[in-house]
């Protein structure tokens, strides 16, 4: 016995129609978003304040939203990483083998002594 293969049928939807036109509109906030809102709004406290609260507390809210809070307030608890480290009126390049070449030894002067200031005793 053969298999048959099945009949394909015509799209009923173009394509970007939606299947429930009268469905959520785009934008609009999903309960969960329109709950923490609210929670936020209540507690009185700043966003920052709010998420670390939610860190503090673990048995009060579940892994989920203390991993949200954490990552919604590290970049504001945290400090990030220069870009380049000052070095007297000019900043010093970051460094690659090519860099390093191509300094005069004033420069190796300075880049030791900052790097003796970030990193003591190695």
């Amino acid at each position: 016995m053969a298999l048959q293969r099945p009949i394909s049928r015509p799209a009923a939807w173009k394509k970007g129609q939606s299947g429930n036109p009268k469905g959520k509109p785009k934008g609009t906030k999903s309960r969960r978003t329109l709950a923490q809102a609210e929670a936020i709004a209540a507690s009185g406290l700043t966003p920052l304040e709010f998420m670390l609260e939610v860190l503090r507390h673990p048995k009060d809210y579940s892994t989920a939203q203390r991993m949200w809070a954490a990552n919604a307030a590290a970049p504001y608890v945290h400090r990030k990483m220069p870009i380049a480290v000052e070095g007297g009126n000019s900043p010093i390049k970051l460094l690659n083998v090519t860099n390093l070449a191509s300094m005069t030894e004033a420069d190796i002067e300075k880049l030791v002594a900052l790097l003796d200031n970030l990193l003591p005793g190695v």
